[in-house]
Formats: structure tokens, C-alpha cells, sequence
């Protein structure tokens, strides 16, 4: 099945966002435990940053979803 163009056009998409979606859950997983690290020590540094990419990934796995 893979090696029909017409199959690929529209399996590759649909696998790419499913690997994108899965490195940026590991990534997700990461920058938690880090800002609740540092919040426990009192650093808010990180928790801007943190809550921007969570509202954007947000936007964005809804759109792909939807």
C-alpha cells in the first residue's frame, strides 16, 4: 500500500503529524517537570514560557483535530 503515490499523499501527512505530535509531548513532559522544579524553588522564569507553548500547541492540535 505504501508504495502508491496516491496512498502516500495522503498517509504521509497524517504519519508526519503523528510523529510531530509525539516528539512534542516528550518535549511537553520535559518543560513540566522542569517549571515545577523551579517553582518549587521559587523561579518563575520559565513559566511564561511555558504557558505560551501550551496555549499554542493548544490552538494548534485543535485546528489538526477538528
Amino acid at each position: 500500500v505504501i508504495d502508491y503515490k496516491t496512498q502516500q499523499s495522503r498517509l504521509f501527512p497524517l504519519l508526519a503529524s503523528a510523529y510531530a505530535f509525539r516528539f512534542v509531548g516528550e518535549w511537553l513532559k520535559w518543560l513540566y517537570q522542569d517549571v515545577t522544579q523551579r517553582l518549587q524553588a521559587n523561579d518563575f522564569s520559565t513559566l511564561a514560557e511555558a504557558h505560551a507553548c501550551t496555549a499554542g500547541l493548544k490552538s494548534v492540535t485543535t485546528s489538526v483535530a477538528a
